[in-house]
């Protein structure tokens, strides 16, 4: 197993000025987007605490803005409840056929759709993995919430999987990792690791003393290569959740860990979506 060396930031372990959910924004996926034609995507700042009642809306409008149109206009977002497991809904098994499931949110930490146009399906995370996968060959698009502990049971190579059984050869893939915690300040204890598979781990595993650090993305970007999905095929934020700050010293993404260890209840979330906007 190797072990990689990275530089830690001073800033990783320390309490830092509190979370902007002032101005939450919406950046797009742009690597995405051009490949399903009026396919649209975003990875969030940090918005408030709020039941998926209220922040649904709250995502709706987001996008909306990001989009120049009426909140009308834009179809509210279901919003997938986190397990840490690899579920993953078929937009094909959902109730209603081809229209998302009404809310509440299901229970999923992943979404997958095949040749359909309707809806869009949000994630919620606080440190671990947002990921937006698009398959051009199949018109595929789907979201997953990764932790640790999905990511060690397989989720992605579930969906990846999921997709090659529906006739896709996978060579129009790309995936993209947004804004999760780095290795910088991803800190787990052996027993987390012992659940891997050795070859998952290879190169994403750093010491820092006798501290143990992992780096996500790079667990899943092993696991894409073994599908043949790699380099400019697959993109990844490098931005912390925990330690990354704003122009104004505040933290722009919510994080879990970071609320933990300030012993703030203002954790707040940070959203990934993906879908369709009918037209006119």
């Amino acid at each position: 197993m190797n072990h990689t060396a990275t530089a830690f930031p001073p800033e990783a372990t320390k309490p830092g000025r509190s979370l902007d959910i002032a101005t939450p924004r919406l950046l797009p996926a742009n690597r995405l987007e051009h490949l399903l034609p009026g396919l649209v995507t975003g990875f969030s700042t940090a918005l408030a605490p709020l039941g998926d009642e209220a922040l649904a809306p709250a995502v709706r409008g987001l996008l909306a803005r990001r989009l120049g149109q009426g909140p009308d206009s834009v179809p509210l977002p279901t919003l997938l409840k986190q397990t840490h497991s690899t579920a993953i809904l078929a937009l094909s098994d959902a109730p209603g056929g081809a229209a998302l499931p009404l809310r509440p949110a299901p229970v999923y930490d992943g979404f997958t759709a095949i040749g359909t146009r309707q809806g869009i399906a949000a994630i919620k995370t606080a440190d671990c993995v947002p990921l937006l996968a698009v398959d051009a060959e199949i018109e595929a698009y789907g979201a997953l919430h990764v932790g640790w502990r999905g990511a060690a049971a397989g989720i992605l190579p579930k969906l990846l999987g999921g997709w090659r059984q529906a006739g896709s050869s996978l060579r129009r893939t790309v995936l993209v990792l947004g804004p999760h915690i780095q290795a910088c300040c991803y800190r787990v204890r052996a027993d987390c690791l012992e659940r891997f598979s050795p070859r998952d781990l290879d190169g994403a595993i750093v010491r820092r003393g006798k501290a143990l650090h992992l780096d996500l993305g790079t667990v899943l970007r092993t696991q894409a290569a073994r599908f043949g999905i790699s380099g400019q095929r697959l993109l990844r934020w490098h931005q912390c959740t925990y330690c990354h700050r704003g122009r104004e010293g505040s933290f722009p993404y919510a994080s879990y860990r970071r609320a933990r260890q300030e012993g703030s209840a203002e954790v707040g979330t940070n959203v990934a979506l993906i879908g369709f906007v009918e037209a006119g």
